[in-house]
């Protein structure tokens, strides 16, 4: 029995029409490579880092952190389309069947770079956390690491908020896209 028909007859071999686009040819196939991704958003001290572990754990996906892979890298000083292309390559090399992004993406031009580049998230989680309470809880936060003017804490909320003007629409357009309130206690929030 010829090799690729053993294979056709386990589902293991898929045939390519010849009218099909070799780009969406190449987006699948890589797709297929790639881990099962999903994303965890929100305003700074909103319960990323504390919902994103506590999902990691109950589902067993690896959280990868946005920012810490940025720093991690030198990326620092680079524009969005070179740090997104940094974490596409990334996760073209994990192993993990499925990973949490966090803080990613921060603006509409990563989304929609990411998803054309890579492939779209199968879910992102929006956490929604007022002015106030983020502000206390970066407050209290920087007690222990340093203090930090509120006017600073401020403009990191507001800069979130403006970029979610263009993000948000275009995410409920590509993905899944679930609102969380993190106002509320931690179990509340991970149903």
């Amino acid at each position: 029995m010829p090799v690729v028909n053993y294979y056709e007859q386990f589902g293991k071999v898929r045939r390519i029409p010849a009218d099909r686009d070799p780009l969406d040819v190449y987006r699948d196939t890589r797709a297929a490579m790639l881990p099962q991704i999903s994303c965890i958003i929100g305003p700074k001290a909103s319960g990323k880092s504390v919902l994103g572990q506590a999902l990691c754990e109950r589902t067993n996906m690896k959280l990868l952190n946005y920012n810490g892979f940025v720093a991690e890298q030198n990326l620092g000083e680079c524009n969005e389309e070179i740090k997104t292309m940094a974490l596409i390559k990334r996760l073209s090399q994990e192993t993990s069947p499925r990973v949490l992004l966090e803080d990613f993406p921060q603006s509409a031009f990563q989304a929609k770079f990411f998803i054309k580049n890579c492939v779209a998230p199968s879910c992102v989680f929006a956490l929604e956390c007022s002015k106030d309470v983020c502000q206390e809880r970066m407050i209290s936060q920087m007690a222990c690491d340093g203090y930090q003017a509120s006017s600073i804490l401020s403009k990191r909320i507001r800069l979130y908020n403006e970029n979610c003007k263009k993000l948000m629409p275009y995410l409920q357009e590509a993905t899944k896209l679930r609102m969380v309130n993190t106002e509320q206690n931690l179990d509340m929030a991970l149903q």
